[in-house]
């Protein structure tokens, strides 16, 4: 289902089925041996804001390209207090044809390049103009020139690939000349949520029902994580309409779906079925969290119609939801997206949401790998 040439490779990592429960580093590790680095794309400099650069981002000349002027003032030709004649001027962007012999001067500004002959540049506060001569009664201890090659020279490592981009790194590649990057494309997610309780955020709550809020939960975490959002599909706890609706969803070729709901044990807990039903393989059911003990994965076997690698499900509490996201800390999208930086503010939007959300304090934890899937709600 789904374009079959942009899928990631099946989920590679370790199996493994167990009654008892497997503490959360041993999950994390398990979850993120089958994430593979997603194929790469070029997009326009001022669309990347976010992305991860694929590949690394090396300086093509000297950096400054010249000398630069590193104040307004008077570029002199000379190292001891003078009198200098003026003969000429140097405004950024441009530049002063011949070079300056000794006792010369030319009034100069940031950023303009500083001529041949030129030993220093003198700031116009400690300069006093006398007519078409300027006199310097004290040299500065400070050259005030920014040599060409200070800042990098041809072949130094400016940004490794992995690198995700904000704004000093925008302008790095801007100064290269670099208006489309190749970045790692981003992980996509789609959220099914279960539960016949749940009603929209926007309808009144009567007896036995409770607003979806993890809905927002899942989405709002899944961007700031650098996620693309690609659908969300909400149903009650029957087999038939979760089954098809999951199928809907995996149709948008999501690397991760999460599915709100039915981990647990209880009579209308249809998870595990449900991924069963679908070939999924289980890697995990039970992890030493809490909130968020029922925490389990799954994976989608090699040649499986399934765009999904791995699959994760958790119970429905906003708890155990915070709990699970908290501890994977966004982990399985950054290795998918070959992101070596922390995306930021993840642990403490985590920990906001945690104590919103969930109302206590206590673990929380993530996505999983690759293609992935979770499941759990109000349970």
């Amino acid at each position: 289902m789904g374009r079959q040439q942009d899928r990631a490779p099946p989920f590679s990592g370790e199996r493994l089925v167990n009654t008892s429960l497997l503490p959360v580093a041993d999950a994390v590790a398990r979850l993120l041996s089958g994430v593979t680095t997603l194929p790469s794309e070029a997009v326009p400099l001022d669309q990347a804001h976010g992305r991860v650069l694929a590949d690394d981002l090396v300086c093509g000349e000297d950096r400054p390209a010249y000398d630069r002027s590193a104040m307004d003032g008077y570029a002199v030709a000379g190292d001891t207090p003078a009198r200098f004649e003026v003969v000429g001027e140097v405004p950024a962007g441009g530049i002063h044809p011949q070079p300056l012999a000794p006792g010369q001067a030319v009034r100069i500004f940031t950023g303009a390049a500083v001529p041949v002959g030129a030993t220093r540049v003198v700031p116009q506060e400690v300069v006093r103009v006398e007519g078409p001569r300027i006199q310097v009664d004290r040299m500065p201890g400070t050259h005030f020139i920014r040599h060409r090659g200070d800042d990098a020279r041809p072949g130094h490592l400016l940004l490794p690939g992995g690198t995700r981009l904000r704004a000093p790194e925008l302008a790095l590649l801007a100064q290269e000349g670099v208006v489309r990057p190749q970045v790692i494309r981003r992980p996509r997610l789609a959220h099914l949520v279960t539960g016949s309780e749940l009603v929209d955020p926007s309808a009144a709550a009567g007896p036995g029902t409770i607003r979806d809020t993890n809905a927002s939960l899942v989405a709002g975490l899944a961007l700031e994580s650098g996620m693309e959002w690609v659908g969300r599909e909400r149903v009650g706890d029957e087999f038939g309409m979760a089954r098809a609706a999951l199928h809907r969803l995996a149709a948008g070729n999501p690397e991760f779906i999460v599915v709100s709901g039915g981990a647990g044990p209880g009579d209308h807990d249809l998870g595990r079925r449900l991924l069963e039903d679908l070939g999924m393989e289980v890697v995990f059911h039970g992890v030493d969290l809490r909130p968020g003990k029922p925490f389990s994965a799954a994976a989608a076997p090699p040649r499986s119609f399934w765009s999904c690698r791995a699959t994760l499900f958790h119970t429905g509490s906003p708890g155990s939801c915070s709990s699970v996201l908290w501890e994977t800390r966004g982990r399985g999208p950054r290795r998918s997206a070959a992101c070596n930086s922390p995306w930021p503010r993840f642990g403490r939007a985590m920990g906001a949401a945690r104590r919103l959300v969930a109302g206590r304090r206590g673990h929380a934890g993530g996505q999983a790998p690759g293609r992935a899937a979770a499941s759990g709600q109000f349970r």
